[in-house]
């Protein structure tokens, strides 16, 4: 596994793994920004298969509803005007559609999330990809796929595209969630197990 990763965890789920059917065939998702707090590897168990994840705690910087406009293409994100835009989230609504399922992970990060300590969630990525990098400290531009803790998609930023609404920074280069992106992660496609050099083939880089 990944070397900077320490942590492990993991859950026991009854019948089969679909996520996507169970879990993420609610809404269209959540497109926001996050610093990552904490990561560890989860392992899920289920009746026919096993499946890695890494698990990221977020602190939520921004976050908004997906929409559609009338042809199906997702509508961008004004990056100028993202604090008045209408689909923004507040963190009560953001971590409600971003909330693990009842089962997924443990309950030893409660006190760490949302509500209890706020604009705090935690997502999940398949270990297979580019999360395994991930690092306490970094940023990502994330959506989920539907409303759920899945990711779908996500890349590195610097300060985030929609800035600090602290300190009301912009980013100079705004980006749309689309496909263009080839630092992304289908958190969701179906692997039977990695065998163990998969976990092992970034050892030397971190």
């Amino acid at each position: 596994m990944s070397a900077h990763i320490k942590e492990t965890s993991a859950s026991y789920v009854k019948g089969m793994w679909k996520p996507e059917e169970d879990y993420c065939s609610d809404g269209l998702g959540v497109e926001g920004e996050g610093e990552i707090l904490h990561v560890k590897f989860h392992t899920i168990t289920a009746k026919d298969k096993v499946e890695r994840y890494i698990v990221a705690r977020l602190q939520i910087t921004c976050a908004f509803d997906v929409v559609l406009d009338k042809y199906g293409v997702e509508r961008s994100v004004d990056a100028g005007d993202y604090m008045k835009d209408e689909r923004s989230l507040d963190a009560d609504a953001f971590s409600e559609k971003m909330k693990p399922a009842d089962g997924i992970l443990d309950d030893s990060s409660k006190p760490f999330v949302h509500p209890q300590t706020s604009g705090v969630v935690e997502v999940l990525a398949l270990a297979t990809s580019d999360a395994r990098h991930w690092h306490v400290g970094e940023g990502i531009h994330f959506k989920t796929n539907g409303n759920s803790c899945f990711l779908k998609t996500f890349f590195y930023t610097h300060k985030g595209n929609f800035g600090d609404s602290k300190e009301g920074e912009v980013m100079n280069q705004m980006s749309m969630l689309s496909d263009q992106y080839t630092k992304t992660s289908n958190g969701l496609e179906h692997v039977e197990g990695c065998d163990s050099d998969e976990w092992d083939d970034d050892s030397d880089e971190d």
